[in-house]
C-alpha cells in the first residue's frame, strides 16, 4: 500500500540511520560535557575545596556571567519577536482548518455504502479490524445508541 493508514516511523527509517543518530547523540553529549567541564570543577571547588590554590577555577564565574548575558539577550530577542508577531498578525488567522470527512468520503475510502458509514457513526461501540496494510477487513457494531 503506497499510503499506509498506520504510521510506524521506526520501521520506515533504515537501521544505519538509527545507529548513526544514536552515535551522533552520544558524541554530542560527550562534547557538551567536555565544554562544561569547568562548571563541574567550579561546583567541586564551591562545595568541597575552598583552598586558595583552587581559586584557579574561579574564572568560571566570568563564564557564568557570560551565560547570563547571553540568556538575557536571547530572552529580549524572543519576547520582542513574539510581541512583533502579535502586533503584525493580530486578528489574522493564517492557520487552515482541516477538512471534515463526510460519510460519503469515508464510504469511498473504505469502498462501502454511505448508509453503512452513517450506521457506524451512530454506533456507541464499533469494532473495526484491519489487515497489515491498513485495509478494512470488517466492522462490527457492538452496541448501538
Amino acid at each position: 500500500m503506497e499510503n499506509p493508514l498506520i504510521i510506524d516511523v521506526p520501521k520506515s527509517v533504515p537501521a544505519w540511520v538509527r545507529i548513526r543518530d544514536r552515535i551522533l547523540t552520544v558524541l554530542l553529549w560527550l562534547l557538551y560535557f567536555y565544554l562544561i567541564r569547568d562548571a563541574f570543577f567550579f561546583l567541586h571547588w564551591v562545595f568541597f575545596d575552598n583552598s586558595p590554590e583552587a581559586l584557579r577555577f574561579s574564572g568560571t564565574l566570568n563564564t557564568l556571567d557570560w551565560y547570563l548575558f547571553i540568556i538575557a539577550i536571547n530572552s529580549v530577542v524572543f519576547i520582542g519577536w513574539a510581541l512583533y508577531s502579535q502586533i503584525r498578525f493580530r486578528g489574522n488567522e493564517r492557520r487552515q482548518f482541516s477538512y471534515l470527512a463526510s460519510a460519503a468520503d469515508l464510504g469511498q475510502l473504505y469502498g462501502i455504502p454511505v448508509e453503512k458509514v452513517v450506521a457506524w457513526q451512530q454506533a456507541r461501540i464499533l469494532t473495526m479490524r484491519h489487515d497489515d496494510d491498513g485495509n478494512l477487513l470488517e466492522a462490527v457494531v457492538v452496541q448501538s445508541e
